[in-house]
């Protein structure tokens, strides 16, 4: 259950058309540049990835990161990404 103070505040934002409309291009400008950060990053790297066509994810192959086999070794790349700071979605 969504507050009232909360729904009037979402409604008043969103029936402002200005503030969406700016709002979702920064929103594209920050996904395109954050995006040319990362594809920048893996190619360098050489790291396997598809080109992103849309949203906030990014398929990329770490395969070459496995120590082990299967999901034991995804799971001990998995941590080691996390302890790192990168978090993704096995």
């Amino acid at each position: 259950m969504i507050s009232g103070p909360t729904l009037w505040s979402v409604t008043q934002v969103m029936e402002d058309d200005e503030f969406v409309d700016r709002f979702i291009a920064e929103n594209k400008r920050r996904l395109r540049a954050a995006y040319a950060k990362l594809a920048g990053a893996l190619d360098e790297a050489g790291i396997p990835h598809v080109p992103a066509c849309a949203a906030m994810f990014s398929w990329v192959d770490l395969r070459r990161g496995l120590r082990i086999a299967g999901w034991e070794g995804e799971r001990e790349l998995w941590q080691r990404l996390v302890d790192c700071g990168v978090v993704l979605t096995p």
